[in-house]
């Protein structure tokens, strides 16, 4: 049988030392946290993403029609593909309105 781990038995003990308050002093000196810049920088490309989609799609879209079968415009693929790319632009705009853009 192992001996315990004299670091666990130390890590165990008390876990706070009186300071006096010093750590309330610093703790109220600190700044507040800063907002994660992700999910604004993930918004703004997706309403690029989406303004350039719509600015080209419906040429795209008659292109496509004319040289394709109209069954493949609903393939599984293509499908998939949009639901992620909502979802990831719904992501980003509740990130971005609700404040949510910590890990």
């Amino acid at each position: 049988m192992t001996s315990p781990d004299p670091f666990d038995q130390l890590l165990a003990g008390a876990p706070y030392l009186p300071d006096e308050g010093f750590t309330e002093q610093v703790m109220a000196r600190l700044p507040p946290p800063r907002r994660d810049p992700r999910a604004r920088v993930l918004g703004l490309a997706g309403l690029a993403a989406a303004a350039l989609a719509a600015a080209t799609l419906p040429e795209a879209l008659r292109s496509l029609a004319a040289a394709l079968p109209a069954t493949w415009l609903l393939s599984p693929p293509l499908l998939a593909s949009w639901l992620c790319a909502g979802g990831a632009l719904g992501y980003a705009t509740s990130a971005l309105l609700g404040g949510r853009a910590q890990r």
